[in-house]
């Protein structure tokens, strides 16, 4: 048997490959899903990117991170039915979720490290602390905080933090197109085609990037339209003499443009929301109608334990000047007639 086939590396790969062939067959609960493509994805960068540094330091890193790796995994198999039957802020957190919890986290943060660099670790780092010390800040910079169990059930326990959309989007959408675009050598026929419409010209060729990237966007989450984008169009203009850097921020740009390009516009209703609750409140009525919409709040998941959003749900469909019949509908009528009440 050739050495090669027994680098760890490839087998990892396979077998990352094997599972999410298998998925896409047998789909299995996103509490299976999505942390098994995680940990394999860190297994293979642990691999694939070793600790800098002498031989010895480097051995124990390595073997440090891949043992605490294969922990993660452990613990995500064991524990996978109890996560993906919990009740978030309501089941309690324990102490093998806290430090399952934090292991996975610096785990992530030395994987962004070797992967992309200090600078981006810095950035999530400074969220953190800001999650943990929100509360000393002043006035409207300040936040109420979160202890370690709130973070930890947050990031890893469910599918709102870590494992939430951009793993979603990884497991389900990005793996496949990577593996298509590999294996159809898609990327070279991409960057031959768009020399060739933009007519050997840069100018040409950016314009037709900007309206790829907008047309391709629309109706997809903004990491998906990014990774789709920088695996076609980036190297595409890569071969136009635009420097790495500036052709992925040129890519990023115009796919977070998409999210509010017509007909589709994504952002419209986060814009909405940005806007104040009567104007998102205005849009989700305009789109669904009183008839599928009921009264409903965060309480008491916000930073005055609940009051704050019942507050001002209720002063936002106060602004609106509904109708006696229409807002009689949304306090109690649809809820009722869900529940057979009326």
């Amino acid at each position: 048997m050739p050495r090669a086939a027994l680098d760890p590396r490839l087998l990892v790969g396979a077998a990352f490959c094997a599972f999410q062939y298998w998925i896409l067959a047998e789909p299995q609960l996103p509490m299976v899903e999505r942390p098994a493509h995680l940990v394999t994805a860190l297994v293979l960068l642990f691999l694939w990117l070793p600790f800098k540094g002498p031989p010895a330091p480097r051995v124990v890193v390595d073997g440090a991170c891949l043992a605490g790796t294969a922990f993660i995994a452990w613990y995500y198999w064991a524990e996978g039915a109890r996560l993906a039957s919990r009740m978030d802020n309501v089941d309690p957190v324990f102490p093998l979720d806290a430090v399952a919890g934090v292991i996975f986290v610096l785990l992530l943060l030395e994987g962004v490290r070797r992967a992309v660099g200090l600078i981006l670790v810095a950035v999530l780092g400074a969220f953190l602390l800001y999650g943990f010390l929100g509360h000393a800040l002043p006035g409207a910079a300040g936040f109420r905080g979160f202890g370690l169990a709130e973070a930890v059930e947050i990031l890893t326990m469910t599918t709102s933090g870590i494992l939430g959309v951009t793993t979603e989007t990884s497991v389900s959408f990005v793996f496949y197109f990577v593996a298509f675009a590999i294996q159809s050598n898609l990327v070279l026929k991409f960057a031959a085609g768009l020399m060739t419409a933009g007519g050997d010209s840069l100018g040409g060729a950016l314009l037709l990037v900007v309206l790829r990237c907008i047309v391709m966007g629309m109706g997809l989450p903004t990491v998906a339209a990014y990774i789709i984008g920088a695996i076609l169009f980036a190297p595409a203009l890569q071969s136009f003499g635009v420097a790495p850097i500036a052709a992925h921020f040129f890519v990023m740009y115009y796919c977070v443009l998409s999210m509010v390009t017509p007909p589709v516009v994504l952002a419209s209703y986060a814009a909405a929301g940005l806007a104040g609750d009567a104007n998102a409140m205005r849009c989700g009525l305009g789109f669904f109608g009183a008839e599928r919409v009921m009264f409903a709040s965060d309480f008491p998941f916000d930073a005055e334990g609940g009051a704050y959003v019942v507050r001002e749900t209720i002063a936002g469909l106060d602004s609106l000047g509904l109708d006696a019949a229409t807002r009689a509908r949304l306090d109690r009528g649809t809820l009722l007639s869900l529940i057979g009440g009326a």
